[in-house]
């Protein structure tokens, strides 16, 4: 509920929680959307966060009604969390920040898909409309605030009821960038690998995988017979050859993120201005125009090397 309540002030949304409506099951969640300042229904969405016997066992945000306009009326989107999170004991459901990191990451998806205002239901919030480059941007901007002070005050809780201490809260900002070179290094090697075997007729997916991780990752060879790229679900979900927009969207969403950094985190105006220039537009104008229109300027890298600088461990 504190995490919902972060996102609801920064994007001038109320969400309300529909105890009446049908669900596939008891666990889900179900929240009906709407505006603050005029009152109308945004959309609807569903949580599904936490595992039982069957159920699909990644996290993934699924848009099961897009937005469109008929005239002057509005459909609002419907969309879906799907993940496996703790389940809660006693009624409470203590995640921990990785967990809380992965769910603000799809909710950035969900913003997207709930908050996309096009005519079009075509050019709304959805795998094949948003430009690749881009995709990941929103979801990944959502993930800079489970790493603000300020924030992680407000949504960690002890069984006492009290929030993390401020040394702690420091620290686990601070390990942010611990192992952050690896995790990119995996990132790029995957990256090139799908690169590879989408760009050639004939490449081998063995040679492919073993090829792009010695170059970027480990010179140690795979297990022979094994195929560890058999259980990479983005080989095979819409990402052909696109892989790489996850290195390329944090880049972006630091960039983004700099305006809040500067006038606020939490200031509700600057995150009403982003979902009015970012979340809304959605496929209509490309991401260098919406980064143009919300920052009044051309992208730049230095947000996303100058957080390396400042975090240096």
């Amino acid at each position: 509920d504190n995490v919902l309540k972060i996102y609801q002030e920064i994007l001038g949304l109320n969400f309300v929680k529909d105890v009446s409506g049908p669900r596939w099951h008891s666990d889900v969640f179900r929240f009906k959307v709407y505006d603050q300042e005029k009152g109308y229904l945004v959309g609807e969405f569903f949580l599904d966060l936490f595992p039982r016997e069957g159920k699909y066992s990644h996290a993934a945000c699924f848009p099961v009604i897009k937005p469109f306009k008929d005239g002057e009326e509005r459909c609002g989107a419907v969309s879906a969390i799907v993940a496996n999170m703790t389940k809660p004991v006693d009624g409470v459901s203590y995640l921990r920040f990785s967990e809380a990191e992965t769910f603000v990451h799809e909710f950035g998806h969900l913003m997207h898909s709930l908050c996309s205002n096009s005519r079009y239901s075509r050019l709304n919030w959805t795998w094949s409309a948003v430009e690749q480059d881009f995709l990941e941007v929103p979801s990944t901007m959502l993930e800079n605030w489970v790493y603000e002070s300020e924030v992680l005050a407000r949504i960690s809780r002890s069984d006492a009821g009290e929030s993390l201490p401020k040394d702690t809260i420091d620290r686990l900002i601070k390990a942010k960038m611990l192992g952050n070179a690896i995790h990119w290094r995996r990132l790029i090697f995957l990256s090139e690998f799908d690169l590879l075997i989408h760009s050639r007729d004939e490449m081998e997916f063995d040679k492919a995988w073993q090829l792009a991780r010695s170059k970027h990752f480990s010179d140690i060879e795979s297990v022979p017979g094994v195929q560890p790229y058999g259980s990479w679900m983005h080989l095979t979900t819409g990402y052909n050859a696109g892989y790489y927009s996850y290195l390329w969207s944090d880049v972006l969403s630091k960039d983004l993120y700099s305006r809040f950094k500067k006038e606020g985190v939490l200031n509700p105006n600057v995150g009403r201005s982003f979902r009015k220039l970012i979340l809304e537009p959605c496929a209509v104008k490309t991401g260098n125009q919406m980064v143009l229109d919300f920052l009044g300027r051309e992208q730049s890298e230095d947000a996303f090397f100058a957080e390396y600088v400042e975090n240096q461990i």
